[in-house]
């Protein structure tokens, strides 16, 4: 590929306007990523809605589940499946590709960046992630979808640690799978949201008193089901 005219081309496609023009400058608008050193024959397959050949480096693929195109978004969590690895990746790029779900770029790349990394290894990113002050309401839904990993995950703990001193909405679905989590502060987070009151809610309660195994679990879930009597 004529690197000149590619290059040129794309400068030509930026100031035609309209949508075309937008896909140009999302690479310019917020560069984190480090797309001023990405050629702009590799840019404009994107913006057509295709890979490059050239291998992008995992902060870039991270970064494109936030492009405008469904197209590449998809194939960019194809990508990061294979980066990331685990049983709760494919439903973590998903949540992450969602463009209802709140994150900004930064935070994308920084998330996806620290969970590429081995466990020990991503142990200073994961509390650093925090600080960026995420959308609460995202970080449960990120939380729910690593709902397979191991009980010791650090981001599962740091993201319920989160939550507990966040606002944030959940519906009594999403309570159910927080109460069914691996990580014992999300459970108690989901037995304190839960409302013994409510039939819904109490037969939540009471399927998590049978299973429940943490003895301080147990102990915030008695209180919750014994604060309100069930009606005659």
């Amino acid at each position: 590929v004529d690197q000149s005219a590619a290059a040129e081309l794309f400068g030509v496609l930026g100031d035609r306007g309209g949508d075309i023009t937008t896909l140009v400058r999302w690479f310019d608008l917020e560069d984190v990523a480090g797309w001023n050193s990405v050629k702009a024959a590799d840019k404009l397959a994107l913006i057509l809605g295709n890979m490059p050949q050239t291998q992008l480096a995992t902060p870039l693929l991270a970064d494109l589940l936030a492009f405008p195109l469904d197209k590449v978004r998809d194939q960019a969590m194809l990508k990061l499946r294979d980066v990331l690895g685990g049983v709760d990746a494919e439903r973590l790029l998903v949540t992450l590709a969602t463009p209802t779900l709140g994150l900004g770029r930064e935070q994308m790349i920084a998330l996806v960046s620290a969970l590429s990394l081995s466990p020990n290894a991503r142990a200073p990113f994961i509390p650093a992630w925090f600080n960026l002050a995420p959308p609460a309401d995202a970080v449960l839904l990120i939380l729910l979808a690593r709902s397979n990993v191991d009980a010791n995950d650090l981001f599962n703990l740091e993201g319920a640690r989160y939550l507990r001193r966040s606002s944030w909405t959940a519906s009594t679905e999403m309570l159910k799978l927080l109460a069914n989590h691996p990580e014992p502060l999300a459970r108690v987070l989901a037995y304190g949201r839960l409302d013994p009151s409510v039939d819904a809610d109490r037969s939540i309660l009471l399927e998590r008193k049978l299973k429940e195994k943490d003895e301080s679990c147990s102990r915030v879930l008695q209180e919750r089901i014994g604060s309100v009597q069930p009606k005659a």
